[in-house]
């Protein structure tokens, strides 16, 4: 996706008011990566963003519309995870990190002239973005809400479904959260990857719910052993 398309989005969905779009938020996702990277285009692709960071002027022209877009008054967010910053660390910050080691990012400075010996970012190209955050890892208990009960859970998505469609409670045992939680702990992308567990774990036993609908089942019970072995499940009346 290129500034102008990122641009493009946020006037749609500024209601094509350009002075809205002007005032809106942008959030980018593996900013890291445009310096971590052996692409030949990354240069163009940098000084086009850092410009966009800084506030420069667009010219927007397709076959839909056309006009000029001052980047200056958009709120930007740059995520990334910025695994190199300390070499201590066998996981990158975020997610799925030994929080303990953290202290030793000791504040905005220190953030900062990390990035830059690392070599993410010039002290020219960083000193255009005005706050630089760390964050820390998630605990146990809010990654268990999140599994269970955000806006984006898949989990929550089926058991709603499973109540409509079938009338059936999706229940997740103790064991499944434990061992969907275990097994995020060890994995690279940490919470990114937890949709896609719970998915792998659900559909053999949605398959399993279908075979059986006409059976009165009432229950649909997620197990420590739904993890390891998606078609173990129990389903109960």
């Amino acid at each position: 996706m290129s500034v102008e398309d990122i641009i493009g989005s946020l006037y749609e969905l500024s209601d094509c008011d350009v002075k809205k779009a002007e005032r809106g938020l942008v959030f980018l996702d593996e900013f890291d990566k445009l310096n971590d990277s052996d692409l030949e285009i990354k240069s163009s692709v940098k000084n086009i963003l850092l410009t966009f960071t800084e506030g420069g002027t667009f010219p927007i022209d397709n076959d839909r519309y056309s006009f000029d877009f001052s980047s200056k008054m958009v709120t930007k967010v740059y995520a990334g995870v910025f695994d190199k910053i300390n070499e201590q660390l066998k996981k990158p910050m975020g997610f799925g990190i030994d929080t303990s080691h953290l202290n030793q990012l000791k504040d905005e400075s220190d953030i900062r002239k990390k990035i830059i010996d690392k070599g993410y970012f010039t002290l020219e190209e960083l000193s255009r973005i005005s706050s630089v955050l760390a964050f820390n890892e998630l605990d146990r208990e809010t990654k268990k809400n999140i599994l269970l009960s955000s806006k984006l859970s898949e989990f929550a998505k089926k058991k709603d479904r499973y109540k409509r469609q079938f009338n059936i409670d999706l229940v997740a045992s103790d064991d499944f959260i434990e061992g969907i939680l275990d097994k995020i702990s060890n994995s690279e992308t940490g919470m990114r990857s937890v949709n896609n567990l719970v998915k792998r774990s659900i559909n053999s036993a949605e398959k399993g719910l279908l075979e059986n609908e006409d059976k009165g089942y009432k229950k649909l019970v997620l197990t420590k052993n739904t993890v390891l072995d998606p078609k173990q499940f129990e389903l109960l009346k």
